[in-house]
């Protein structure tokens, strides 16, 4: 490529800018005086001033015309100053880019999950990590399925654990536009009601034998579930107790106070009472379990790592079954390795 006289003019002016006096100038421009100036980035009047002199020193031209206690910039001042959001910008990007890497090579990696996921597939999950990537340290945040997605979009977690309820009509995340996952479990829905209940010795139980009964509600999406099924079995079911606690949910099943749905994983979370039955229900549905990432982060290192050693638990002890994968991810001891 040949270089023109005016390219090398433009690379000694590059050379002399610096972007302290980028900003200096902006600030200026912004607060119309050196001293508003001074306050707004946090230094002193006397050292924006010396800054602004070495900085015109340094491009050979004036930047700011001094007229009384009126200034203004030169033709040159507002050349830097409308340089000064595109140059954040640059370097916004550029940090964000720096941390990546400096994540991925240090195998930082961040995950969310909802309440049952965290007493379950979290620590069969950090299990595996330890004996694949002992040095990679690992963060978790405890968040609902909404929140969870929320925080993928949001760049806030590598991974989010998740689940929808098809009977409520959700869909998959992974048919959300920005976001790819990996299918892991189906988890059955059951009735815990009281070992003294007519019904309890059968082996299903119909929700529309249930009408007469009191209830309790569990989180949101179990309590949308619960009531989905009776309105579909033909009533509206009387609540009168509602928790997100599912070991609180249990007590208050054993007391004899209403019947619950709720998923076989917070059932495998907390002992059940002697005097509570669990059953599953007629007809009997499920939940979908799904590990999400951002499309852009999938093809990281440490996220393809993550999808992988979860595709290698076994749910079975949770009386999980799989799911059929629709992402190809790593599944080799060779391939789950995480650098660090």
């Amino acid at each position: 490529m040949i270089r023109t006289h005016c390219d090398d003019s433009a690379l000694a002016f590059a050379a002399a800018i610096d972007i302290q006096a980028v900003r200096i100038v902006s600030a200026i421009a912004d607060a119309g005086s050196i001293t508003a100036a001074a306050k707004t980035l946090g230094f002193s009047q006397p050292a924006i001033s010396q800054q602004l002199q070495r900085a015109e020193a340094r491009i050979g031209a004036t930047l700011v015309n001094r007229e009384g206690r009126v200034l203004t910039l030169t033709a040159e001042g507002r050349v830097l100053s409308l340089l000064a959001p595109r140059l954040d910008e640059v370097l916004l990007e550029a940090g964000r880019e720096l941390a990546g890497l400096t994540n991925a090579r240090s195998g930082v990696i961040t995950l969310a999950g909802f309440p049952s996921a965290s007493s379950t597939l979290l620590p069969a999950f950090l299990n595996l990590l330890r004996g694949h990537a002992p040095r990679v340290r690992p963060s978790y945040i405890e968040a609902e399925p909404p929140e969870a997605i929320a925080m993928v979009i949001a760049g806030t977690v590598d991974v989010a654990i998740t689940c929808v309820y098809p009977t409520l009509g959700e869909s998959s995340p992974l048919a959300r536009s920005g976001l790819v996952g990996l299918p892991l479990f189906t988890d059955e829905l059951f009735v815990a009601l009281p070992a003294a209940h007519p019904l309890a010795k059968e082996p299903t139980i119909s929700i529309a034998d249930l009408e007469s009964d009191d209830w309790v509600a569990g989180c949101h999406s179990c309590r949308a579930h619960m009531v989905h099924a009776c309105a579909t079995a033909g009533f509206q079911p009387r609540i009168t107790f509602e928790t997100d606690n599912h070991v609180a949910v249990l007590g208050l099943v054993s007391s004899g106070l209403g019947l619950a749905v709720l998923p076989g994983l917070s059932i495998s979370t907390a002992a059940t009472p002697d005097d509570v039955v669990i059953r599953p229900t007629e007809p009997r549905t499920v939940r979908h379990i799904f590990a999400v990432t951002d499309r852009e982060n999938a093809s990281t290192e440490h996220v393809r790592a993550v999808m992988g050693l979860l595709r290698t638990i076994d749910g079975a002890q949770w009386g999980l079954r799989r799911m059929s994968t629709s992402m190809p991810v790593a599944s080799t001891p060779e391939e789950t390795r995480i650098s660090g």
